[in-house]
């Protein structure tokens, strides 16, 4: 082609954007990020994956096999490895996944962590970490069949940590105003109801309406709170990221939501036989939220960032520069170990991708 890259950049705009707005009567319009630099290629190829995408769409397989090999080499466990093992057993990296199971099963001891001094700001206690982030005690739903929220105080907050190089560095975030947030996951009785039906591929359909909803994406998420926002007439989103982990800590500086021992707090893999449970049966954190960790994952607002250099510092969304279309979970879930379900850690997923450890609460602007 003589001029690549704007022939290209056509391509994406008129036939594949126009296409998807035309195929779901404009309920999705693709969003494209980025510049096309230097050499490329196009390569053609499939996997055998067991990731259903969202109603209306049809991505690309061997795109989502690399978003969830990219979620397992962010955390580098052998519960991420055998976890993209399970969703995508004929993977293009099945083999290099097999191997690095293989290579930290027979580890003695863990590797060294390298920490970067450079970013890093030192953590403060948690009572001058969050000097105003007291409890607000106000509970409220606004429908019957709604998820239960929790208002949220303003305050500051250190975010991230210089342990884990995607959580680097440690930097102040300051909610500067209150907001609501799910007191649980969004559970399968909630969905139903705001839905009109269950998503068809739920996993623990048995456990029950009181039991966290999975298998759902990001992009179900978002219709979900639309949905919702259309029934009560207020304002629900997704939480952002810094929201999320603000909400968590909860004005403490714990090594999990609410306590350092994750079994007190958390549903993980040492003690949740290989399944979700209710909400609400592990302890709260210090302002009244469950399962903030463990039982499932939980989407944010956030699009990809390898680390926080240049996140923003007021709590928001960062949605622009994204490293890739994938999107943020936080908290862990019931497959995987405690570490994994730290209040720092961060896992990326393309918006496309249901998991049977994969659910979200939502967030709510206040007056």
């Amino acid at each position: 082609m003589e001029s690549p890259v704007e022939e290209v950049h056509a391509l994406l705009r008129k036939k594949v954007q126009q296409g998807v707005k035309a195929k779901t009567n404009g309920r999705q319009e693709p969003w494209t990020y980025g510049n096309l630099n230097g050499d490329f290629y196009f390569i053609e190829g499939s996997v055998n994956i067991t990731v259903t995408p969202s109603v209306g769409t049809k991505p690309d397989a061997a795109l989502i096999d690399l978003e969830l090999w990219r979620g397992a080499q962010d955390i580098k466990t052998t519960e991420a490895y055998e976890d993209y093992l399970a969703k995508s057993p004929e993977g293009q990296f099945a083999g290099q996944a097999k191997a690095a199971i293989t290579k930290l099963k027979g580890r003695t001891k863990p590797e060294p962590q390298v920490t970067n001094t450079a970013k890093a700001v030192a953590r403060k206690p948690a009572q001058q970490q969050q000097d105003r982030a007291t409890p607000t005690n106000k509970i409220f739903r606004d429908c019957p069949d709604c998820p239960e929220m929790v208002v949220i105080p303003e305050g500051s907050f250190d975010m991230g940590s210089n342990d884990h190089g995607g959580e680097k560095p440690i930097h102040i975030v300051t909610i500067s105003r209150s907001f609501a947030i799910g007191k649980t996951e969004v559970t399968q009785g909630q969905w139903k109801a705001v839905m009109g039906s269950l998503p068809p591929e739920l996993a623990f359909k048995d456990c029950g309406d009181l039991c966290p909803v999975e298998r759902v994406s990001w992009n179900d998420a978002k219709e979900f709170v639309q949905q919702l926002s259309a029934t009560t007439g207020k304002s629900y989103r997704l939480p952002s990221e810094a929201e999320w982990e603000y909400a968590c800590r909860a004005g403490e500086a714990h090594e999990y939501c609410g306590s350092d021992d994750a079994g007190v707090v958390a549903w993980h893999r040492d003690n949740s036989g290989n399944r979700s449970h209710q909400a609400g049966q592990k302890q709260a954190n210090n302002w009244g939220l469950y399962d903030m960790n463990g039982n499932v994952w939980e989407w944010v607002e956030d699009c990809r960032h390898d680390d926080y250099a240049g996140a923003p510092m007021d709590g928001s969304a960062w949605t622009y520069e994204c490293h890739s279309a994938s999107r943020v979970l936080r908290g862990g879930s019931w497959f995987y170990d405690s570490l994994t379900d730290r209040a720092t850690n961060r896992l990326y997923y393309s918006p496309v991708i249901r998991s049977n450890d994969g659910g979200f609460r939502v967030a709510r602007m206040l007056p």
